[in-house]
This record gives structure tokens, C-alpha cells and sequence, in this order.
């Protein structure tokens, strides 16, 4: 065994009693620090996958599981496992070398997939009640503003909260990865700022096929309303970062900072919501960001 190899399995073995290690601290502090614990995952799971294989990583995050599952509690084994799989994912997409668009759009899918899953799947689990939270929300903002707004139309944002919490984790992991990449002379994207966010043709027609099977199961599968909406939520969501992307990328470029106060705004607005899912069918299928910054060298 060559001394590479040596190293690789050490390196992995203290990466496994690393995990239990923490498990064992989120314990004994009642997860009070669970979030940077799974941040720490995520990046220290990245590093061995920049480093080695595909299979050589999925090996060390097995090992690390089932060090997890005898030291940790069951909400910290299902976040080991979901915040690994982003480890997991970074590592091997800056391996491959892949660009920051698809790097921003895998794991901000990744913390999506998460964030649904303990707040509907296991929410019992997780000893959330994100309905009755925002019920309590809702009574609260009617006697202090006295809007007049329908419970059921406030619940209807949960998915747009979801969406909100995935983008902001999405941007935290990343500049954190970013901070400890470039110490460690590993390239790094330099630029996550929305604006540079441009989803390929194909992402774009499986965002049009997510709202079309989310159009059909609402309309003709009364039993799959959950399924038809979150289908629908996801690709009007896809469309509306990416119109959000093309309004940034519009205001950077002709000097208008007011323009990305209003488009926050605009996403409180009924019709700024359909604006942005329109802009945001532009920018994928159609080459309008050439029209406002015509490329002029490669």
C-alpha cells in the first residue's frame, strides 16, 4: 500500500470519528449549534470528495453514517445524511469542474429537497408545526395591520418560504465553502451573485415539464393536490429566480441599483410574481441578455 493510499484512508477514518465526535457534542448542547455542525459536514465532506473518488467518498459518508447512528440522535442522522449529500455534490462538481450556474442550481435542489422534507415529511420528527406557526403568524399580522387576506392565501406561501430558506442556505454554504477553498488553494468559483445566474436550455424544459404535470394532477388527479402543487411551485419558482436573475444582470449593466431594491418588492406583488415568470422564460429560451450587453469578445 502506497503512501497516497495511506493517507486517503486516514483521512477518511478521522473524517468518520470527526462525525461522531459531533454527533456526540450536538447532543450534549441539545443542538443549539446543529446549523454549523451541519455546515462543517458539508464542507469537510466536499474537501475529500474535491480530492478523490466519486465511490471513494461515498464510501467515507457510509462510514461516517453508521458512526453517526450509534452516536447521534435521529434528527442528526437524517441531517447528516441530507447535508452530505451536498458535501457529496460540491466535491464532485468541483472536481468535474463545473460551472457556478449549476453548482448554485444542484445544491440549492439539494437544500429544496431538505427543507420540504422536515417540514412536511418529518415534521413530527423534528417537532415542527410550520402550519400552526404560520396560523399564529397570520393572527398576529391581521390585528396589528388589519389586512384583509385569507388564512388559506397566506398558508399558500409556505412553499415560497420554503423556497426563500433554500436560497439563503444555498448562498451561506457557498461562501463558506468559498472562505475555506481558497485557504486551502483549491479554485473556487469567485462570483455567486444572482445576476450571473443563467439556467441552460434544458433545465428550462424541466422546469416547463414540472408546471405541466403540476397543471395535470391539480386539474384531473384530485387525490395528488399536494403533488400537483408542489410540482407547480417548483417550476414557477425556477422561472422566477431566473427572471429575478435577469432584472440584476439589467441593473448592474445600465447602472441601476434602484432596480434590485424594486425587484425584492416585486415579489410581494401579485403582478410581480407573473413578471418575473415571464422574464424568467425570456432569459432561458431566448438570447435577450445579448440585446442588453451584446457579447463583444469570447
Amino acid at each position: 500500500m502506497n503512501t497516497k493510499h495511506t493517507k486517503q484512508i486516514v483521512q477518511g477514518a478521522a473524517i468518520a470519528a470527526l462525525c461522531g465526535i459531533l454527533s456526540i457534542l450536538n447532543t450534549y448542547t441539545g443542538g443549539f449549534f446543529d446549523l454549523f455542525i451541519y455546515y462543517f459536514i458539508v464542507i469537510y465532506i466536499a474537501w475529500y470528495g474535491y480530492q478523490y473518488r466519486l465511490k471513494d467518498t461515498a464510501l467515507v459518508f457510509l462510514c461516517s453514517l453508521i458512526v453517526v447512528f450509534f452516536t447521534g440522535i435521529p434528527t442528526f442522522i437524517i441531517q447528516t445524511f441530507a447535508y452530505g449529500l451536498i458535501g457529496i455534490f460540491i466535491g464532485e462538481a468541483l472536481q468535474r469542474k463545473v460551472s457556478g450556474t449549476w453548482l448554485l442550481l444542484g445544491t440549492f435542489v439539494l437544500c429544496l429537497l431538505n427543507n420540504v422534507m422536515i417540514y412536511t415529511v418529518l415534521s413530527a420528527l423534528f417537532e415542527i408545526d410550520l402550519i400552526g406557526e404560520m396560523t399564529l403568524l397570520y393572527n398576529e399580522l391581521t390585528q396589528l395591520t388589519h389586512v384583509d387576506i385569507s388564512l388559506q392565501l397566506f398558508l399558500s406561501f409556505i412553499p415560497l418560504v420554503l423556497a426563500i430558506l433554500s436560497v439563503l442556505e444555498t448562498y451561506v454554504i457557498h461562501l463558506l465553502c468559498q472562505l475555506v477553498f481558497r485557504k486551502l488553494k483549491i479554485d473556487y468559483p469567485k462570483n455567486f451573485h444572482i445576476s450571473q445566474l443563467k439556467m441552460p436550455y434544458s433545465v428550462g424544459l424541466i422546469l416547463l415539464a414540472f408546471i405541466g404535470i403540476g397543471v395535470v394532477l391539480l386539474r384531473f388527479v384530485k387525490t395528488a393536490n399536494i403533488f400537483g402543487q408542489y410540482c407547480l411551485f417548483i417550476g414557477l419558482i425556477g422561472l422566477m429566480v431566473q427572471g429575478y436573475a435577469l432584472l440584476n444582470y439589467f441593473a448592474i449593466v445600465k447602472n441601476l441599483r434602484y432596480f434590485i431594491i424594486l425587484g425584492v418588492f416585486l415579489f410581494f406583488i401579485p403582478l410581480g410574481i407573473y413578471i418575473y415568470i415571464i422574464l424568467g422564460f425570456l432569459d432561458i429560451f431566448t438570447p435577450v441578455r445579448n440585446h442588453i450587453k451584446p457579447e463583444i469578445e469570447a
